[in-house]
């Protein structure tokens, strides 16, 4: 019997040995746990974190997507705007030539007709009217002196068109350079 007290006891010390190695894994093993748990939930957090700046990086690149349709529609714009800039200068550049040519033109018209007035004067017309050889002949006469008069009085109102045309166009020039 002692035998078997002593196998008893033998048994549950090594029991009890067993228990407390069993109960030191469990114990291990529910902080392992633990941690994973911990481990677990920072992840998920992180991910969730992660998660959260991928969505607000996809909606601000679709923002800056947003506005950069718009800039590149204002800079299509402004160069159509420009480009239609260039052609109206382009095109006041030639008018600004035509005006001037047809300027000096209708100077050296006005300048021969003013020599001619001057050398003439107001004789010349008298001398015309003296001529007629009838009433008829001295109306027709009238009514050419009332044509020379309105051919210079034309003459004059082109050239003041044509220089205020130059005015305007080199106003116009100044305003599309700058």
């Amino acid at each position: 019997m002692k035998k078997i007290t002593a196998s008893i006891i033998a048994c549950l010390l090594v029991i009890a040995s067993s228990i407390s190695q069993i109960n030191a894994n469990v114990t291990d093993l529910r902080s392992r746990q633990n941690n994973v748990n911990s481990n677990t939930t920072d992840t998920r957090n992180r991910l969730s974190a992660t998660r959260g700046e991928k969505n607000a990086a996809l909606a601000e690149i679709e923002d800056l997507d947003f506005e950069l349709d718009i800039v590149s529609e204002e800079i299509d714009f402004i160069t159509g705007e420009l480009d239609k800039t260039t052609l109206l200068l382009q095109q006041t550049e030639l008018d600004l030539i035509k005006a001037e040519n047809n300027r000096s033109l209708q100077y050296e018209a006005l300048k021969s007709r003013v020599r001619y007035m001057y050398e003439n004067g107001v004789t010349g017309y008298v001398q015309i009217l003296f001529k007629a050889a009838s009433i008829s002949d001295f109306l027709n006469r009238i009514d050419y002196i009332n044509q020379i008069i309105s051919y210079d009085n034309n003459l004059l109102g082109k050239l003041q068109t044509t220089e205020n045309l130059i005015c305007t166009v080199k106003t116009c020039r100044v305003i599309l350079i700058n």
